[in-house]
């Protein structure tokens, strides 16, 4: 059970004098609120400090804050040994933590805090090997700490964090946040919306005192640079007052083109974009920043976590900045229901598992060199697997990792069970002022059957048939035009398909190869089969032109009047 600390009168974690001198107790701390410190207590107090984070980001944050009273070391993949001086305040990456460990002559006489340490169980996707040494090199130490304001749940937690000592503090002071929840069946339609009324001077929201006030700057949590660099050239936004905040890979870089990735400290712009790599621990600053956190479970890179991730976006803009809309958070979100059941979800782990014990005992009992090559060509990523000296192990993180993710997918089952995960994480403060501005989020939100089908039809994005299977026949059965004519009606568009196929089921009985047939041979031969299958459409040789498998074209042959037909392969 959780020890709780009661921070009173209370600012930050710094304030608490028994931490400020010496630094944290080993264990595992949930700090309740984003912006209270952590970092800054461990890198000011008296005991030599050793600060992990998981972003370069935050490495900067740390290194570049004017207020610490000692001279921080970094330390990331581009740092040398030779740099190392015995330093007493280090900065380090979740990724150079192990390099940082073998430096070091007497690891004891640091403290170590792993911050964010939530993410050591989001990022093993991407990232197991750094954090599988990250917890070996712990074992160098003997006073260590993770740090989070949003804590994994236990029943998730990695073995070597379970049995720590656990601390959860609670202090008098709160945030209020109003998350407006909207529920889109395209979000990025939606987002795209926000953003033209943004950049029409026409988006107005409802500032801490309830004054309709004009936005000036966006900031998009969003993970996905596909997804930005797509919003940012349909509406053909300028690169002056784009911010992009995303991995410095280079496909990124070729992905955005002229859009440039920028530093998080640099300057704000009008449209600011932060992909995950920024949803904790960065700080920024403005008078005037509507947050919009996008959250797509169709997409698995955009499965934003209610519980930890929308706390940690929602703590960026920091307190201290006197942004006007610092109690407001839009957040557009999609739902599904096709997710594995829980009883789905335990086969499949089974199942992982006799897999992990097959491979394990076929490939380690080879000879070595035999094993290492098999390694080497097998792809370990889906299964409950890691490699140790050459060989593979179970790997109870990545079990983990796995039940996170199911635990996570289930929060978007539909709005019910989004707007439940949200918890008491985010204390909401619903505010009459706010309807107006919500009810016209909504309007926005709210896309009609239409506007999906023509950007369907106009794009041709795959992606909208998994939503919505009944366009993948729309496509192949109906012109745009036809659609248009049944105005765009669900229920008519299914039953003019439906039609389509049966008619088309009947001449493929009629028309045994290509060739003449008169419209009496046509007529008379769908009538028999439609009062055989009890088709009610009226019976007439013109269905012909309307086929998908062939094609017809007027013709005569002596005195009789018919078709030429022709199999169709290319379906419309």
């Amino acid at each position: 059970m959780d020890k709780k600390l009661y921070f009173n009168n209370c600012s930050y974690i710094s304030d608490y004098e028994d931490w400020s001198e010496v630094g944290f107790p080993s264990g595992v701390i949930g700090k309740g609120l984003p912006d209270v410190g952590g970092t800054y207590c461990a890198i000011n107090c008296k005991s030599p400090y050793i600060v992990v984070v998981p972003t370069k980001d935050l490495l900067s944050s740390i290194c570049s804050d004017k207020n610490n009273k000692y001279e921080v070391f970094r330390v990331d993949g581009s740092t040398k040994q030779s740099a190392y001086k015995g330093q007493d305040k280090i900065a380090v990456t979740y990724d150079s933590f192990s390099k940082l460990t073998k430096w070091i002559t007497n690891p004891k006489r640091y403290k170590v805090l792993i911050d964010e340490y939530h993410l050591l169980l989001q990022n093993v996707g991407f990232r197991q090997e750094a954090i599988e040494n990250l917890f070996d090199s712990l074992k160098s130490y003997l006073n260590y700490t993770f740090l989070t304001a949003t804590p994994i749940d236990r029943k998730f937690e990695p073995k070597e964090i379970k049995d720590l000592p656990h601390y959860e503090l609670v202090w008098d002071k709160t945030r209020k946040i109003y998350p407006i929840r909207l529920k889109c069946s395209r979000v990025q339609q939606t987002l795209l919306r926000i953003i033209k009324d943004f950049e029409n001077n026409d988006l107005y929201a409802p500032n801490n005192l309830g004054e309709k006030t004009l936005v000036r700057e966006l900031y998009i949590f969003l993970n996905s640079v596909t997804s930005i660099k797509q919003i940012c050239e349909t509406l053909d936004l300028p690169e002056e007052e784009i911010k992009i905040c995303c991995a410095t890979r280079n496909r990124n870089r070729l992905l955005l083109g002229k859009y440039q990735i920028e530093d998080v400290t640099s300057p704000n712009k009008k449209i600011n974009f932060f992909t995950s790599k920024c949803f904790q621990g960065c700080n920024l600053f403005t008078d005037n920043g509507l947050v919009v956190v996008v959250s797509d479970c169709n997409k698995d890179s955009l499965v934003t976590d209610l519980s930890s991730d929308l706390v940690q976006i929602a703590g960026r803009i920091r307190s201290s900045s006197n942004n006007c809309f610092s109690n407001l958070l839009v957040h557009l979100y999609s739902t599904s229901s096709k997710m594995l059941s829980d009883n789905e979800f335990e086969d499949l782990i089974n199942e992982k598992k006799k897999v992990a014990n097959i491979l394990i005992e076929g490939t380690n009992s080879a000879s070595e060199e035999y094993r290492i090559e098999a390694i080497k060509r097998m792809n370990i990523e889906n299964d409950i697997l890691t490699v140790k000296d050459n060989k593979l192990c179970y790997s109870e993180l990545k079990e983990m990792f796995f039940r996170y993710n199911h635990n996570l997918r289930k929060q978007y089952i539909n709005g019910i069970t989004v707007k439940d995960s949200y918890g008491n994480t985010i204390q909401k403060t619903k505010q009459i002022w706010m309807d107006d501005f919500e009810a016209k989020l909504k309007k926005i939100a709210k896309i009609s059957y239409k506007d999906l089908i023509e950007d369907y039809y106009t794009n041709f994005d795959k992606s909208y048939e998994e939503e919505y299977p009944e366009f993948r026949d729309f496509k192949k059965y109906l012109t745009i035009t036809e659609i248009r004519t049944a105005d765009y009606t669900k229920a008519k568009l299914i039953k003019i398909v439906e039609d389509k196929k049966r008619i088309d089921s009947c001449l493929v009985k009629l028309i045994e190869k290509d060739g003449f047939y008169t419209y009496a041979y046509l007529k008379d031969g769908l009538k028999r089969l439609f009062e055989a299958k009890n088709i009610t459409i009226t019976a007439k040789a013109s269905l012909v032109e309307k086929s998908t498998f062939f094609k017809a074209e007027k013709t005569t042959k002596g005195s009789q009047k018919g078709y030429f037909i022709t199999k169709q392969f290319i379906f419309k």
